[in-house]
């Protein structure tokens, strides 16, 4: 089918229709997380694909899709960071690129960088500050790779997310409930037993003030 859709674009160059069919069927036929040269060039052919159809059609939200996932899952995250902020300056009024950008910032491991979009861009998104908060908890409590001093600044940086998703949103029961999980990573990584004592009162605070509000 690939080859059949490029021929359909050698024979008729202006058939802008066939990119999103060429992306589409290359798209299929990648496989994340092999590196080999043929499987990496049909990612590539996807992207080259996606970015000619969107030329013609550039308010097709789901071929946009296509194409910054097929970045991300290449690990080009600069790429498609970098495509949504274009995007965002060209279409201000939609606030999901915001959303997204950040979401992409924290697949590819740029906690700070994601908050610190945030802080500049949605401050007040109670809901976008939830979701830096909970990928930095699990990056934490879920991937035993992860070295301690990052793992420290992850949690610091969750935890810096949450306040400010709380403040935004005092009701929040949710993110109560991660400032409680937060709070007893940060126990877990302080190697002072009255720190780790304050920290898990800390954690005991939030949780009861999420329980009561769930009550409530």
């Amino acid at each position: 089918a690939l080859a059949q859709f490029q021929k359909s674009l050698q024979l008729d160059p202006k058939l802008v229709e066939s990119w999103r069919s060429v992306g589409l069927t290359a798209m299929a036929l990648y496989r994340p997380g092999n590196e080999s040269p043929e499987n990496v060039k049909y990612a590539t052919t996807a992207i080259e694909a996606f970015q000619n159809y969107l030329k013609g059609f550039p308010d097709d939200s789901k071929v946009e899709d296509y194409l910054v996932t097929t970045w991300i899952n290449l690990g080009r995250f600069d790429d498609a960071i970098k495509y949504l902020k274009q995007q965002r300056s060209a279409h201000p009024e939609n606030t999901k690129l915001t959303s997204a950008i950040v979401n992409v910032m924290i697949k590819g491991g740029m906690y700070r960088e994601a908050l610190e979009f945030a802080n500049s861009y949605a401050r007040n998104d109670a809901p976008i500050y939830y979701l830096i908060a909970t990928n930095s908890w699990s990056k934490s409590y879920n991937d035993p790779t992860t070295p301690y001093e990052e793992r420290v600044l992850v949690v610091d940086l969750g935890l810096q997310a949450v306040q400010r998703a709380v403040e935004v949103k005092p009701n929040y029961m949710e993110a109560m409930v991660y400032y409680n999980l937060l709070y007893r990573e940060k126990a877990k990584l302080d190697l002072d037993p009255k720190k780790k004592e304050f920290w898990t009162a800390q954690a005991d605070e939030w949780r009861n003030k999420a329980m009561a509000l769930r009550e409530k």
